[in-house]
C-alpha cells in the first residue's frame, strides 16, 4: 500500500527530513507530477546544503570529528577547491579568523618577497624552508615584506593568511608559484586583505624585523593587543 502520509507526518514519525523529501519527489515524478516532483527536489537540495554545512562544522571541530580536519580533506570530500570550501562553508570554522576576534591564539609574522605576495594571495600559500611546526589551524600569519623588497620601514605588513596546514613541496609547486624551490608549503584557508602598516611603527615590545623567509616569528603575548587593533583598523581602512 502506498504511503500516503504527509511529509510534516513523516518527520513527527520520527523519519529522516531528507529521507522523506526524497520518497516525496519519486512520488510525485512516479506519479508524472513534475512540478511538484521539481519543488520536493528543490526542498531537498537546500535541507542538503544546510545539514552539508553542519557535517564542515562537526568535521573541523575536534570533539565531534574526534581528529583535526584540515579544509584540504573536505574540500576533496565536498568536489571543490580548499579556497571554493572555505568561501562557501567557512562561515561554520570555529575558529575563523580567530586572532581578529580576540582571546589567546597566536598571531605570527612571515617575511615574503614583494614580488611573491601576489601568488600567496591568489594560491593560498607560502613556501618555507622550516615547517611551521607550533602553528594551529585558523590562526593569522601576517606577511611582511622583507627589507630588500621594501627598504621604507613603513607599510611592510600587505596582508594576512589564515593557517590551514602545511606539508612538504614534493611536487615542485613553490618553484612554480615563485621561481624558487621551498622545501615546505604553507597552506591557508583565506587571505585576509589589509591597508598596508608596519609593526615598527606600533612601539611593540618585541623586534619583529629580522629578515629571512624561513622564520615564522610570534607575536609575543604582551604585544598580542596592540597588533590585533592594527589589524583591525587595517581591514576598516580596506573596507572590511
Amino acid at each position: 500500500m502506498a504511503d500516503t502520509r504527509t511529509l510534516e507526518e513523516k518527520v513527527e514519525a520520527g523519519e529522516s527530513i531528507l529521507v522523506a523529501l526524497a520518497e516525496d519527489a519519486e512520488r510525485h515524478w512516479e506519479g508524472h507530477r513534475y512540478v511538484l516532483a521539481i519543488k520536493a527536489l528543490r526542498e531537498m537540495i537546500n535541507f542538503a546544503a544546510d545539514l552539508t554545512g553542519e557535517a564542515v562544522m562537526m568535521a573541523r571541530t575536534p570533539e565531534f570529528a574526534g581528529a583535526d580536519v584540515s579544509w584540504q580533506v573536505i574540500a576533496e570530500a565536498l568536489g571543490m577547491s580548499r579556497q571554493a570550501a572555505f568561501q562557501r562553508f567557512g562561515d561554520w570554522e570555529p575558529t575563523q579568523r580567530a586572532a581578529l576576534r580576540g582571546g589567546e591564539e597566536e598571531i605570527w609574522k612571515l617575511n615574503v618577497y614583494a614580488k611573491h605576495v601576489r601568488a600567496c594571495a591568489t594560491h593560498l600559500k607560502f613556501g618555507s624552508d622550516k615547517p611551521p611546526v607550533s602553528v594551529r589551524r585558523g590562526e593569522l600569519l601576517l606577511l611582511q615584506v622583507n627589507k630588500a623588497s621594501k627598504p621604507d620601514p613603513h607599510g611592510r605588513i600587505v596582508g594576512a593568511l589564515v593557517f590551514d596546514e602545511s606539508a612538504e613541496d614534493t611536487d615542485g609547486e613553490s618553484a612554480q608559484l615563485w621561481g624558487r624551490g621551498f622545501r615546505y608549503l604553507i597552506h591557508a584557508s583565506e587571505f585576509v586583505e589589509l591597508t598596508p602598516f608596519s609593526l615598527e611603527d606600533l612601539g611593540l615590545v618585541g623586534a619583529y624585523s629580522r629578515q629571512g623567509q624561513a622564520n615564522h616569528q610570534r607575536i609575543l603575548p604582551e604585544d598580542r593587543e596592540m597588533v590585533r587593533q592594527a589589524i583591525e583598523r587595517a581591514r576598516r581602512g580596506h573596507g572590511k
